[in-house]
């Protein structure tokens, strides 16, 4: 007669795993949590499309290039040896900056090797004078409106989406107070 009414047993989970820090925290399973995945990647291509592709390059006159400009070099095979033989890798065009111009010769910095420090990578960037010998043509690199206004059109559909989403979660865990009637009752 000497009962004891014990208490209900809580479920035990390994303290390393993700369903015990899950119900720990009261985070949402795994599945409810797709959708905000879903929407992070696809912000994450947006930006990535709206950062690299807001550019065009025009061709100029090599003359034309000055200091501080943004370029795209295409190379001659004169000019892919004299990378190559300098340690870089075979290719027929390089972008990069134009630090200097002088008597028909243009120092461009660009991009030369990736130093990775952990999970971030670096890239480290090498001068070059390239002679009129090595350059078959020259483009500068223009911004391009009309392909900002389309990713940032494109970001502000996938942000509302992602306001929708978290919203809608929000209204089934919480629900609607105050509303009784109405095509919205019980939410």
């Amino acid at each position: 007669m000497n009962e004891q009414k014990s208490a209900p047993k809580q479920p035990q989970f390994h303290p390393g795993s993700r369903a015990g820090r899950s119900a720990l925290l009261g985070r949402a399973s795994r599945k409810e949590s797709r959708p905000l995945r879903s929407v992070a990647g696809i912000l994450a291509l947006l930006m990535s499309a709206w950062v690299g592709g807001c550019a065009t390059f025009q061709p100029v006159q090599p003359r034309e290039a000055a200091a501080g400009a943004q370029v795209r070099v295409h190379l001659t095979t004169e000019g892919r040896i004299f990378l190559e033989e300098q340690g870089g890798r075979p290719q027929s065009s390089v972008e990069g900056l134009i630090e200097e111009v002088r008597d028909e010769r243009i120092l461009l910095r660009i991009p030369w090797a990736r130093r990775q420090d952990g999970l971030r990578g670096e890239a480290l960037q090498q001068q070059f004078w390239f002679e009129p010998r090595y350059i078959q043509g020259i483009e500068l690199r223009q911004p391009d409106r009309r392909r900002a206004g389309l990713a940032m059109a494109g970001a502000g559909v996938a942000v509302a989406i992602a306001v929708g989403v978290v919203f809608g979660r929000l209204v089934d865990r919480v629900g609607c107070p105050g509303i009784t009637d109405g095509p919205l009752q019980g939410c």
